[in-house]
């Protein structure tokens, strides 16, 4: 039996991921649970790092391991999409880096509600 079934469990570990860190507010969790034992509240830069370590490296691994065991993981394959990953994640590294350096404004954060709002005016 091949491995054809790979690429399935890592669209949806993506998936799953995405809801978790969007939809279920790490920010916020990270800030609650894990500041007060180490000391700072982690940042999307951290999460990004974090992400791509523990759980884009090991995946992409064993993707490659099941390519080769079917014999369908040529040498271009591998350069070209380790190459293409690796300009993914700096994308986004420098996409936050400018987001930072520019003060552009986090949308993902929840905006406030002004509060003196008349009504009628």
């Amino acid at each position: 039996m091949g491995h054809e079934w790979v690429p399935w469990v890592l669209l949806t570990a993506s998936a799953l991921h995405v809801v978790e860190e969007r939809g279920l507010g790490w920010q916020g969790w990270a800030a609650r649970v894990l500041a007060p034992p180490i000391g700072i509240a982690p940042s999307w830069l951290d999460f990004w790092a974090t992400t791509a370590l523990l759980l884009y490296l090991p995946i992409g691994v064993w993707a490659y391991v099941a390519a080769a065991d079917d014999d369908v993981l040529s040498t271009a394959t591998l350069i070209g999409s380790a190459l293409l990953g690796a300009l993914a994640m700096a994308s986004v590294i420098v996409l936050l880096v400018l987001q930072r350096r520019f003060r552009y404004p986090d949308r993902s954060a929840p905006q406030r509600i002004a509060t003196d709002r008349r009504v009628g005016s």
